[in-house]
């Protein structure tokens, strides 16, 4: 059975939209910054990799990053500016698939098996959709599969794709989890 599934995950979307909207944004490019939920101000979402570099990471409690890296600049998103930027990659994707269902907070699923007599193939589409995905400098992570779940696995993990599922069974606890956020 072919792949019929393709899932676009876009890790980083909300913080390069964020930074770019900023006045300063060049220079933010080169400092720590990370991304807060307006709801839930008290851990970070999101982190570029200067804070990355000085120990930031997603999920951490506010204060523990604070104390890593005093110098972290933080910017907020609200549930609606977050929707509204995966609307606008749903609609880019639609170049690509008919049906297309957004995964929020970062995630688009493409069924592209009726599109791939449009495109020459898989790999001609896959190629397509990234260098679409380059020319907005949007950072893309795509997974390909038989349905929905293995193809959001595929991009979560970055696995490479496969004929069939079978590699699938093999993944640990740890891999499902994290393909699979709750």
């Amino acid at each position: 059975m072919k792949d019929r599934w393709m899932y676009l995950l876009f890790p980083q979307m909300c913080l390069q939209q964020v930074i770019s909207s900023q006045p300063d944004a060049e220079q933010l490019t080169q400092q720590p910054v990370a991304l807060v939920r307006r709801s839930s101000q008290r851990h970070i979402w999101q982190a570029n990799k200067a804070a990355q570099n000085s120990g930031v990471l997603a999920d951490m409690p506010l204060i523990t990053a604070l104390c890593l890296c005093p110098q972290l600049q933080l910017l907020t998103i609200d549930a609606q500016q977050q929707a509204q930027m995966l609307n606008t990659r749903a609609s880019w994707a639609g170049q690509f698939s008919a049906f297309i269902s957004p995964d929020p907070p970062q995630g688009l699923w493409l069924e592209v098996a009726s599109m791939l007599r449009l495109f020459h193939g898989m790999d001609s589409l896959h190629r397509h959709i990234i260098a679409q995905a380059d020319a907005e400098h949007w950072s893309v992570q795509t997974g390909l599969g038989q349905t929905p779940l293995a193809a959001r696995l595929r991009a979560h993990l970055q696995l490479l794709p496969a004929t069939d599922n079978h590699d699938l069974p093999h993944l640990t606890v740890a891999q499902l989890q994290q393909g699979l956020p709750l």
